[in-house]
């Protein structure tokens, strides 16, 4: 059974820019791989959500870099679910060379909606569906301590590009995938080496909607869309 608590796969990671940051964008679509899959093992994949009228939403994920990739390696990305709460849930991941030293770490923090009013709901179902797995679950490490909190907002911005929602940017509920926002906000540029990277998930975009991408001061990054913020990410710097 401890087999199933855990999803491995191969990850090879790809070279950004020059200061020899990491496609971050990359990353979190071999997680997004990874986490999809792992729940169709788990039995809460489309089985358990579709009959159930309900929807996993994405609310926040934090990526931290622990040490400079050898792009000619690959790496293994290993991701798992952390015991749910009462209305929200935990999915880390970390990847690892052979030798199981970590390069990053991953969380995410999630949500259970209604598909019909579009409200949160409690967790209540998904403890069910994994209750065989509970005692498991509670064994497994987290890969960095305490909540996903918020970012702040950042007031003083400027407009730095625009996107349209196109249909390969849609996914499964009918809105722009997450990766998308990610890869908007890597798009504006890193000035320095990447420490952390992190995205707040405020306000979903359908298609062809316009986002407004800003920028800020110290790595923060916005879209807005009709004057409402749909997303915000602060990447740190440091050597």
């Amino acid at each position: 059974m401890n087999d199933i608590l855990k999803h491995t796969a191969s990850f090879l990671p790809q070279r950004l820019d020059e200061w020899n940051n990491p496609d971050i964008h990359g990353i979190f679509l071999s997680f997004q791989e990874g986490a999809v899959a792992h729940a169709e093992e788990l039995g809460i994949g489309k089985a358990f959500y579709f009959p159930n009228d309900l929807l996993f939403v994405l609310c926040r994920m934090k990526l931290v870099l622990l040490r400079d990739f050898d792009y000619a390696r690959k790496y293994t990305l290993t991701t798992y679910a952390l015991p749910p709460e009462r209305i929200q849930f935990y999915r880390d991941a970390s990847i690892e060379d052979e030798s199981g030293l970590r390069y990053a770490a991953i969380r995410s923090l999630w949500v259970l909606i209604s598909g019909a009013n579009r409200r949160i709901v409690t967790t209540d179902s998904l403890c069910r569906q994994l209750a065989p797995l509970s005692d498991g679950l509670k064994t497994l490490p987290s890969v960095m301590e305490g909540h996903l909190s918020a970012l702040e907002e950042v007031s003083e911005i400027l407009p730095c590009g625009e996107h349209v929602v196109v249909p390969k940017d849609i996914d499964g509920n009918g809105h722009m995938n997450n990766t998308v926002y990610i890869r908007l906000a890597q798009e504006v540029g890193f000035p320095g080496k990447v420490k952390s990277f992190e995205i707040d998930f405020e306000k979903e975009c359908l298609l062809g909607e316009k986002l407004t991408i800003y920028k800020g001061k110290d790595g923060y990054v916005c879209g807005m869309k009709d004057g409402r913020l749909s997303f915000k990410s602060k990447t740190k710097f440091g050597l």
